[in-house]
């Protein structure tokens, strides 16, 4: 949950910050320092607006979060406030803390959330919190080393773009039309495909990403295919949209001020307005609930796809190459099968579809016609659209 936690951190900040002008650059030198704190506490409130005319929304909150994280040990407390200025929701106060890598989370808002789930109707908890266990042994990790090799990850980064961020004095602003707000989506992305595996290894401990150039390749193939053809649609889509952030750095303390304004032709708009301090702390100032139910994330997720109907058994698809990706409850598996296409079906062997499908096959010969599957509880289905045989 903390590497989590810190990438989410630094990716934020990568939007904005590497591959501009120099004054993006200054900006991030001055943000560099901010990491170099011990502790730091933020404050923010915020309001958000979303109207769409034609379904007959129109919802405004406003939003106060207070927090403190510790960047030694990415320990952090965060209270969430949602306010429904119209009145017609009671959102319950969410309070939340994380330490290795459980996440407390207050009863009030496990409550909340399981009962929009239907999930709570038989669920007591006594305890003032819940904790989410990860289920997975925990692993010694030097956060500070850690958010130092992130911070080397970052400067590295050139996107090729220049945004044309400003700076008078300690405060600087920049300004995102619709258009820039796609092509910097874009070459992030594109950025990610092409670099994934050059994360700090420190980060990926246990998790390494090795990619062939061809992999990468075949990756940017997929995203042109399926995203980036529509970046121009896209653009006309939400013309006259726009963020906006102004940034002042003083001593021990970062005030930003921002702005986002997102309009899909005449059909709605989402305005949000964020006014937010984060202040250098010596040390934070909270401690870990005590009276607390524990309860993996997994079985927190059976809990709720169980009471929705979800079902939570096997689901497979494959490529027309033969690579899959297999979810069995929250355990995922992917791997290769030597896959037949004859006359345009889908034929794999007996062996290879008894173990991937948990199924025994008799009274079968090779090559196994994959809609046989249908006659064993299983359905099978093809997507057109991305090109992949989906088994549940």
């Amino acid at each position: 949950m903390r590497r989590v936690l810190l990438v989410t951190l630094l990716v934020i900040l990568m939007l904005t910050t590497v591959g501009f002008t120099s004054e993006g650059a200054s900006y991030w030198e001055d943000m560099k320092e901010i990491y170099e704190w011990n502790a730091i506490e933020g404050k923010s409130e915020a309001e958000l607006d979303i109207s769409i005319p034609s379904m007959d929304i129109d919802y405004h909150y406003k939003i106060d979060v207070n927090s403190q994280s510790n960047f030694d040990d990415f320990s952090s407390y965060l209270k969430m406030e949602i306010k429904d200025v119209q009145g017609e929701l009671n959102i319950p106060v969410i309070e939340m803390y994380t330490y290795g890598s459980d996440i407390y989370i207050n009863k009030e808002a496990v409550l909340a959330l399981l009962a929009a789930t239907g999930a709570a109707d038989d669920l007591v908890i006594e305890e003032e919190y819940v904790v989410l266990e990860s289920g997975q042994k925990e692993v010694d990790i030097d956060f500070r080393n850690v958010l130092n090799e992130m911070i080397e990850f970052v400067d590295k980064i050139d996107l090729g773009m220049d945004l044309g961020m400003e700076k008078e004095g300690d405060t600087y602003t920049l300004t995102l039309e619709s258009d820039e707000l796609l092509d910097l989506l874009d070459a992030y992305m594109r950025y990610i495909f092409e670099n994934i595996d050059q994360l700090p290894d420190s980060l990926v401990q246990g998790q390494e990403i090795e990619l062939t150039e061809e992999e990468k390749q075949q990756a940017l193939k997929e995203y042109d295919a399926f995203v980036d053809q529509y970046k121009d649609m896209a653009k006309i889509f939400i013309k006259g949209s726009k963020f906006y952030m102004e940034g002042t750095f003083e001593e021990d303390k970062y005030i930003e001020n921002s702005q986002l304004e997102i309009k899909v032709m005449d059909m709605g708009e989402l305005n949000m307005n964020v006014a937010s301090t984060s202040s250098k702390l010596e040390k934070v100032d909270f401690e870990l609930p005590t009276s607390v139910m524990r309860i993996t994330a997994e079985e927190l997720a059976e809990l709720i796809m169980g009471k929705i109907g979800i079902d939570t058994g096997a689901k497979v698809y494959i490529n027309l190459d033969g690579t899959y990706v297999k979810f069995d409850g929250s355990d995922i598996e992917e791997g290769r099968i030597p896959l037949q296409i004859i006359d345009n079906l889908a034929y794999i062997t007996i062996e290879d579809a008894e173990k991937l499908f948990d199924v025994e096959l008799e009274g079968l010969e090779d090559p196994f016609h994959m809609r046989k599957l249908d006659d064993f509880g299983f359905r099978v289905d093809w997507n057109e659209e991305s090109r992949v045989i989906e088994v549940y």
